[in-house]
């Protein structure tokens, strides 16, 4: 089985790299399946309960497909310091998850998708008409963006790719380049 689990910053572009990668698998014969995992059963477990029954479940999917995780565990070490008031020690504990799942982690690709220095500044206006945020929006953001990047470095996954979005309204041709890049590297790794 092979998993890529795609995670970044809201309004990145994830959702559009994972429609572009699975018609990419999809003309390389594959068959991928996205999985999305709603806040709704995230409320429903609780968020470390289920975190701690995701790479249990991630291993009982049969071995024929991909799998494309939108969001995952890693999100939630971010999320979970910035929203739900974790502790970094609580926070740690995906990474904990991770440890316990090595031999799975083979199979597994990260790309997390983080917007450029030099574009910041458009993306907290896109946020803004997006989302009622109360607090200051950019420091939230950079807040965001610097837990993302130490989350990328904490992980477990050995095959991860950073990629930094240089330019928003101008994103199309970027995430189709890169997913073809991924579908032709999910079908050989």
């Amino acid at each position: 089985m092979k998993t890529i689990i795609i995670e970044g910053i809201d309004q990145i572009g994830k959702n559009g790299l994972i429609k572009r990668l699975m018609s990419h698998l999809i003309k390389l014969g594959k068959t991928p399946i996205e999985l999305h995992f709603s806040n709704y059963f995230v409320e429903q477990l609780g968020h470390i309960a289920y975190y701690s029954k995701f790479f249990k479940f991630l291993e009982s999917l049969p071995n024929d497909y991909i799998y494309i995780c939108n969001r995952s565990h890693i999100g939630e070490f971010v999320y979970g310091q910035l929203y739900r008031n974790y502790s970094e020690n609580l926070a740690n504990y995906v990474f904990e998850l991770e440890r316990s799942h090595l031999n799975y982690l083979t199979n597994c690709c990260l790309i997390m998708l983080l917007p450029s220095f030099s574009i910041i500044e458009e993306f907290v206006n896109i946020r803004k008409d997006n989302y009622a945020l109360s607090q200051n929006q950019l420091d939230l953001i950079l807040k965001e963006i610097k837990l993302f990047k130490k989350a990328f470095a904490l992980t477990w996954i050995p095959h991860k790719f950073l990629y930094y979005i240089k330019d928003l309204n101008d994103n199309f041709e970027f995430l189709e380049k890169l997913a073809q890049r991924f579908a032709n590297y999910a079908v050989n790794f």
